[in-house]
């Protein structure tokens, strides 16, 4: 090892000149100020605006899909809930890239992702795509400082809106209800309250609402017209009969009162009365010849034959049913004898009685005659052989030919005609029907009396003759 001449080093160490230490002057201060700034600023640029290949991952953040407050909920638009009624729980996961000081201290609580109903949003229904977006819980990102890249950028959502719509309510049903063979439920003349509901929803659901469904559950026995109160099992139905759900919706009520009539029907043969017979006439004659015309079938009269003439006829009312039951027959009018003629006709309107009604809707019927064997006779009457009855002693009552004769129309098979003889046939006017208000000449018919002996023999149409009416 070689020897070190430390005496040698200590003295030349000492022969080296000592620099002077010298005092700094304001000048140099303010420069080394200036410099430690400057290298502090510079440290603080590259630490914060430089990018650096500092990166971080955050799984499964939940995206916020809300409209309030966005440009969506101006225009009016909502959001469908998913077909099979479940929420909408996105996630997605972020990387950010950028310094550790701008991105080193975040955590997955502090970040917030979301749907961007704002950007590219249109003012129409049906499905869009939106922007998914991330921010932190105080704010957005600067974008010149962090690079975000996410697992799902975008969605498609099925965006509506929510309108007002008035549907009808016209489908009853009632299932359970029972009633006998003899009552009939009016299906045209149920009503429901409220008949019309505002539903509000969204506007493509509206679009395939057609009406309202009312189930009334009720069991029991339905004997007369009965309304029921707050029937609440409904559906909401489209055009082709299916149900829609009632959660796409809002409704003013949920409860209805239906009313359901009930007819009472009893199938009956059709009759009608024959007035102003004669004390001596057979009804029976006339009666079995009488003929019901209904497009062009003719029908007998119920206990003039078989082929009768069937009505069935309804009611509401129990009262008005017992009537019904007690009848054997339904008189549709009564016809003066008079008025029965050969080869002539006679049309009935059917009009019902308050509280029936007409379920066969004959609507008009002939009445007519079987002719066979009858014939019409004309026979002459001399005017001087009418009496007068009844007059008012003001005023004088001469006949307007008194001289003449006056025709009459009987009909009758000829073996009853020819028992009649003219001296057999008695007339008479009554005058108590003459309103007289003025002298003048009055039509006035009147009366045919027939012998007692004849029972089939009638006078159609009824005789009129001109009166002179004068004050006396």
């Amino acid at each position: 090892m070689p020897h070190i001449d430390l005496q040698k080093i200590r003295k030349e160490l000492g022969e080296l000149p000592i620099p002077k230490i010298q005092r700094p002057n304001r000048t140099n201060l303010m420069y080394w100020l200036l410099s430690l700034v400057f290298a502090v600023f510079l440290w603080c640029y590259i630490a914060t605006t430089i990018k650096s290949d500092y990166s971080v991952s955050f799984s499964k953040i939940p995206v916020q899909i809300n409209l309030a407050g966005t440009k969506a909920e101006s225009y009016g638009l909502t959001i469908m809930p998913t077909a099979d009624g479940s929420e909408m729980n996105m996630t997605v996961d972020a990387t950010l890239n950028s310094t550790r000081a701008a991105i080193g201290a975040l955590n997955r609580s502090d970040l917030v992702a979301y749907v961007d109903f704002d950007s590219d949003v249109e003012n129409t229904v049906g499905i869009q795509t939106f922007p998914i977006r991330l921010r932190t819980t105080t704010g957005n990102f600067s974008e010149q400082n962090v690079d975000i890249k996410l697992s799902s950028s975008f969605i498609e959502l099925e965006m509506d809106r929510y309108e007002y719509l008035t549907v009808n309510v016209n489908d009853i049903q009632y299932p359970n209800l029972r009633y006998d063979e003899e009552t009939r439920i009016s299906t045209d003349g149920i009503t429901v309250v409220p008949s019309t509901v505002q539903i509000y929803g969204p506007s493509t659901q509206l679009k395939k609402l057609n009406h309202i469904r009312v189930t009334v559950d009720d069991n029991e026995e339905l004997l007369q017209t009965k309304t029921f109160s707050g029937c609440s099992n409904f559906a909401l139905i489209d055009a082709d009969g299916n149900e829609l759900p009632k959660e796409a919706f809002s409704m003013p009520t949920t409860r209805f009162d239906v009313r359901i009539p009930v007819f009472y029907s009893k199938q009956l043969p059709v009759t009608i009365n024959v007035s102003n017979l004669p004390d001596s006439f057979d009804a029976a004659t006339i009666m079995q010849r009488i003929r019901l015309n209904v497009n062009g079938i003719s029908y007998t009269l119920p206990q003039y034959g078989e082929n009768n003439l069937m009505m069935t006829i309804e009611t509401t009312a129990p009262d008005e049913k017992a009537q019904l039951d007690g009848l054997e027959a339904w008189q549709i009018d009564t016809i003066p004898l008079s008025q029965l003629s050969v080869n002539s006709s006679i049309p009935v309107t059917i009009s019902m009685p308050e509280g029936y009604s007409d379920s066969t809707n004959l609507g008009t019927v002939y009445i007519m005659l079987d002719s066979t064997e009858l014939v019409a006779e004309t026979r002459w009457i001399k005017n001087s052989d009418i009496v007068f009855m009844n007059d008012n002693q003001k005023y004088r009552y001469v006949l307007e030919s008194p001289g003449g004769n006056t025709p009459i129309t009987l009909i009758g098979t000829p073996e009853e005609l020819e028992k009649i003889s003219s001296e057999d046939i008695k007339t008479s006017v009554n005058l108590v029907n003459i309103s007289v208000s003025s002298e003048g000449v009055y039509t006035q018919s009147f009366s045919v009396t027939l012998p007692e002996q004849v029972k089939g023999v009638w006078v159609s149409p009824v005789p009129t003759i001109n009166i002179v009416v004068t004050v006396a």
